[in-house]
Parts: structure tokens; sequence; C-alpha cells
């Protein structure tokens, strides 16, 4: 999970951040919303204090894992990779 968030950030919710207003959810302008300010950013003073609970965090780690393995047979297969996207969903019970 850290080479993921490159070992200074941490997973947020892509639904929780556009409800605070600090994305719009369109992936292909991400560099825009990337490395704001604290002062220029919505969720500074909201995220402090949050994090992932442990089954969300199996669930990233499990997504993060498949990427990996994904890419290296590709590279196995000496398949050229121009990129890839990952998105993992669950549902819990009793939700």
């Amino acid at each position: 999970m850290q080479l993921l968030s490159n070992g200074w950030a941490s997973p947020l919710d892509m639904e929780w951040m556009i409800e605070q207003g600090d994305w719009d959810g369109d992936c292909a302008n991400w560099v825009a919303w990337h490395d704001p300010a604290p002062e220029d950013s919505p969720i500074f003073n909201a995220e402090n204090g949050t994090g992932l609970k442990p089954s969300d965090m199996l669930l990233l780690s499990l997504g993060g894992c498949s990427a990996v393995d994904v890419v290296s047979i590709l590279a196995k297969q000496r398949q050229e990779l121009t990129g890839l996207e990952m998105r993992v969903n669950a549902l819990h019970p009793g939700r």
C-alpha cells in the first residue's frame, strides 16, 4: 500500500472527496487537484484524524496486489502496457 500512496499520502474515498468539494470526480484532470496548499484544500481540517477501516484497507491491498500481478504477467508476456486503472468495490454485510 505504501507504494501505491508513495509513502506520504493516504487513500481517500472518491465520493467523500467529491462531497467535500476537493475533487470533481473526473480522473482525466486529477493533476489540477493534486497537492494543494493546506489553506486551499477544503478537506485539510476534515481529513485530520480520519482514516480507513481495516476492512477497507484489506480491500485496497487486494486491489493493489492484483494490479501488480497484472503488470508482472503482461511484462512476462512482453505485452506493452500503456496504462492501468484499478477499481475495487465491495458490499459490507449489514449495510
